[in-house]
């Protein structure tokens, strides 16, 4: 089996090959009149961006400093928790600070379960270690606080009381995570685990690896809803 020191190597003009059909589709949006912009702008971002994180992680990796590293990852946390505002209609302050509170809170507990009971790395900061498992807890209970948010407001607009509201928006915010838990080893491999066989892993070792993450997404999108929800249902 392969070692990562064994990969292909990809070229920023290989992936051109990627960039085609995603320019079709944007076409095609285009011409059945369906708003691109954000299409777009996510696209070039996403390039953008991790091409440029890319160069940055070599540096963190390397220097492994616990400060510069907590930095970044509060960084992180902050533009999470933006782009959880972003599709939600009320932007204020105290908003955002809802949305932050709930991430952290949730990251965080996932975060100390994984390093403090789980794997318990020696040193325990190792930032090649915890800061893709922060990024990846960050994206996915960001998208979980977005349809949550959005979800309360149909639901309170639509003159439905708190409680029925909050449920209805955790229930609807956890359809993506319970429809994953439920495809894992049928329908997907997902791409934690085949990047660990891929690089040469024992596959039953990236099994326990991806179940480790499974669990600590649904927990930190969980305990983020429950937190944020709470929140919400004191202010409005």
């Amino acid at each position: 089996m392969k070692t990562s020191s064994n990969l292909p190597s990809i070229s920023y003009f290989e992936l051109i090959y990627l960039v085609i059909p995603i320019v079709v589709i944007g076409l095609i949006m285009h011409s059945w009149k369906i708003q691109t912009k954000d299409y777009w702008i996510a696209n070039i971002r996403m390039f953008v961006q991790l091409s440029l994180v890319g160069f940055i992680l070599i540096y963190l990796f390397k220097d492994n400093n616990l400060w510069f590293g907590t930095l970044v990852m509060s960084l992180m946390l902050l533009f999470s928790a933006w782009i959880s505002l972003r599709p939600l209609a009320n932007k204020n302050i105290l908003h955002f600070s809802y949305i932050v509170l709930g991430i952290l809170m949730g990251t965080g507990l996932s975060m100390l379960l994984i390093i403090g009971f789980i794997l318990k790395p020696n040193p325990t900061y190792q930032a090649q270690l915890i800061i893709p498992l922060v990024g990846l807890l960050l994206g996915n209970t960001m998208n979980t606080i977005s349809i949550a948010g959005e979800r309360f407001k149909h639901e309170v607009d639509n003159h439905h009381d708190k409680i029925k509201a909050r449920n209805s928006a955790f229930n609807t915010a956890m359809i993506p995570r319970i429809n994953s838990l439920l495809a894992m080893g049928l329908v997907a491999l997902p791409g934690t685990m085949t990047g660990q066989i891929i690089s040469g892993v024992e596959p039953s070792v990236a099994a326990r690896y991806q179940i480790m993450i499974m669990a600590a997404i649904l927990i930190s999108s969980a305990i983020s809803m429950i937190v944020y929800l709470t929140l919400r249902m004191q202010k409005d």
